[in-house]
């Protein structure tokens, strides 16, 4: 609930002050995962990668990507904000950056996953991330439990897609009520 009422609150913010609030928050969000997914390759087998292409069919790789095209449903996010830029080559950029910046993080966690685990052993972990998270340790024991750092950042994650979705309909729910 309180993450819902201040998700609520930051929609209600000027969308400057939104944008300076992911750019505070995006370093939060990418460094932490970049760092696990370079330490989970110390357990990655290649085996792994090569063993599910011996397996795959058309159909099931038809299923795959209509289930994967649901973790990219943020381009509404992306057309209403894209509006407020002032310079459109910045719109095409940031455009081309909010889309491939989370399509190369989703596609390296994947990867890092299918490595680590194997494709059985993932479909039957319900949070393949955390996971992976949890299994990875960070050398000289300098952080001994990854899991309370990450759950901070997807915590962050969470929050900043909750609130950009909700400042981006409540915008365009102002729109249209304008007309």
């Amino acid at each position: 609930f309180m993450m819902l009422l201040t998700s609520i609150l930051f929609s209600l913010m000027d969308v400057d002050a939104q944008m300076r609030v992911n750019e505070i928050l995006f370093p939060i969000l990418i460094f932490p995962l970049v760092l696990i997914g370079v330490l989970a390759l110390s357990r990655a087998e290649t085996y792994n990668l090569v063993h599910p292409l011996y397996e795959l069919t058309p159909a099931r790789l038809l299923k795959g990507t209509l289930a994967a095209t649901f973790a990219y449903q943020g381009f509404q996010v992306l057309a209403v904000y894209g509006g407020f830029l002032q310079h459109p080559r910045r719109s095409a950029l940031a455009a081309a950056a909010g889309i491939g910046v989370p399509a190369i993080l989703y596609l390296m966690v994947t990867t890092i996953a299918i490595a680590v685990f194997g494709y059985e052993e993932l479909e039957r972990i319900t949070w393949p991330t955390f996971e992976l998270v949890r299994i990875t340790t960070f050398p000289g024991l300098l952080l001994e439990r990854l899991e309370s750092a990450f759950l901070t950042v997807w915590v962050v994650a969470v929050f900043t897609t909750m609130a950009n979705t909700t400042g981006a309909h409540l915008l365009l729910n102002q729109w249209l009520f304008s007309l």
